[in-house]
């Protein structure tokens, strides 16, 4: 996944724009729970200097599962519900 950035330092009033490149193992599943999300940033795509890392929760309100058996009406059902959880 590619996707572009603002880079703001502190005591530096000059922003740059710079290029991202996010990598991530595949995945096909997704249930109904708490993923850690830990983000590792390099200088370069295949740069071994760790310039710093950032770890987060994210609550997954979607069962990969049901989104597929609803089909169609997945996201009508989420919407009502509020989530696609068992």
């Amino acid at each position: 996944m590619r996707g572009d950035a603002e880079l703001r330092t502190s005591g530096f009033p000059e922003v740059k724009a710079q290029e991202v490149s996010l990598v991530s193992p595949p995945f096909d599943t997704v249930r109904c729970r708490s993923y850690e999300v830990v983000v590792r940033l390099y200088r370069g795509r295949t740069s071994r200097e760790l310039l710093g890392t950032h770890r987060q929760q994210i609550r997954s309100r979607v069962d990969s599962a049901l989104w597929t058996a609803y089909g169609e009406n997945a996201i009508e059902r989420m919407l009502e519900q509020g989530h696609l959880c068992p």
